[in-house]
């Protein structure tokens, strides 16, 4: 599962497949509270599936058991031009 936190003007729809370079939304800015940013997500459990909103904080066993390093995932995954 990934999550893409703080995005606005989301053109995809939930499990839709996508290609590579594909537009999928727009960085935003929590209705004007934060700079814009986006959170990037991926998790190896299931976690997401049932709670949506799940952010483990300070739990490093809980971040080492549910998340996993994106830029290392989207590089090992990535698929070819």
């Amino acid at each position: 599962y990934t999550r893409y936190g703080h995005m606005q003007n989301v053109r995809v729809n939930v499990g839709e497949r996508v290609r590579r370079g594909q537009q999928i939304g727009e960085i935003g800015n929590g209705g004007g509270r934060y700079v814009p940013h986006l959170h990037y997500d991926v998790v190896q459990t299931a976690v997401l599936e049932t709670s949506p909103g799940d952010w483990p904080g300070m739990n490093l066993n809980r971040l080492l058991r549910d998340y996993v390093d994106p830029l290392r995932f989207t590089r090992e995954n990535r698929p070819p031009r």
